[in-house]
Parts: C-alpha cells; sequence; structure tokens
C-alpha cells in the first residue's frame, strides 16, 4: 500500500517531513509494540511501519538518481543496493540474537525503539536532513515531482 501512495504522498509533502516523519513513526509505532498484546493490534502497528517504508526509500532513491552523475549512477545504485542488501541480512539476525538472548520479545523491542528514537533524533537534529531539497527544488522547477 505505501507504494500505491508513494507519488500521492511525495507530491504533497516535502522530501525532509517525509525522511524525519519516517524516523519518528518507526520509534513511535516501534514503542507501542512493547505494550501491545500479540494478534491483530501489533499487526496493526506493523503495518503502520511497513506503509511507510517504500514512501521514504523512494524519496531517498529519486533524489540520489536525480543528483547522481549519469557515469557514477550504476556505481551508487550498486553501493547503496549493497548496504540495503546487507541491512535485509543483518537486521533480522541481529533481532533474533536479540530476542534469543533476552526475555523473547518485550525488551528487545523497547531496545529497538530506543534506537530508533535516537536515530530520530539525530535526524531532525541533522542541519543536512532538515533542509534535505526536493526532486523539484534540486531541477529548479517550481511543478509537481514526477
Amino acid at each position: 500500500l505505501g507504494a500505491l501512495f508513494a507519488a500521492k504522498l511525495h507530491a504533497m509533502l516535502p522530501s525532509r517531513v517525509i525522511i524525519m516523519g519516517f524516523s519518528w513513526i518507526a520509534a513511535l509505532t516501534t514503542s507501542l509494540m512493547v505494550l501491545a498484546p500479540a494478534g491483530v493490534l501489533l499487526g496493526a502497528l506493523l503495518a503502520v511501519t511497513a506503509f511507510f517504508v517504500p514512501v521514504m526509500v523512494t524519496t531517498v532513491m529519486t533524489y540520489q538518481l536525480v543528483v547522481t552523475p549519469d557515469e557514477l549512477r550504476g556505481r551508487t545504485s550498486s553501493i547503496v543496493g549493497l548496504c540495503a542488501g546487507g541491512a535485509n541480512v543483518l537486521g533480522p539476525m541481529a533481532g533474533g540474537l536479540l530476542v534469543a538472548a533476552g526475555d523473547g520479545g518485550s525488551g528487545s523491542l523497547l531496545l529497538c525503539a530506543v534506537g530508533l528514537a535516537v536515530v530520530a533524533a539525530g535526524t531532525t537534529l541533522s542541519p543536512t536532513l532538515r533542509r534535505f531539497p526536493t526532486v523539484r527544488e534540486e531541477a529548479g522547477e517550481t511543478g509537481e515531482t514526477a
């Protein structure tokens, strides 16, 4: 669903709002998962987070493709893919190790929520991310993004 609504959200919101908003949404929903009982509510919180992942990813990737010179796009995309692929492998592995070493879930989720809150605070405090341009700003246009 996030991928279906990504273009609409990109047109409505500046990129910096999407990036900072996703950081805080992920921190908040993960914090709430600590308190949520297993079942539908827990799944709904995870769904909210998952909804915004493609919106945030396409925001950053679109900007990266627009500002990268043609001759470096392949290399840049490969590095981004390598880092994303590594995170896709290491994240679940780290989560599994946290759950196995901890109390079976709540403590691990709380640790993840704290980590996400630190990332969200860093995102909010970063002057670079607070000024993160939208694609149309970077291209010098005033109309909607493509």
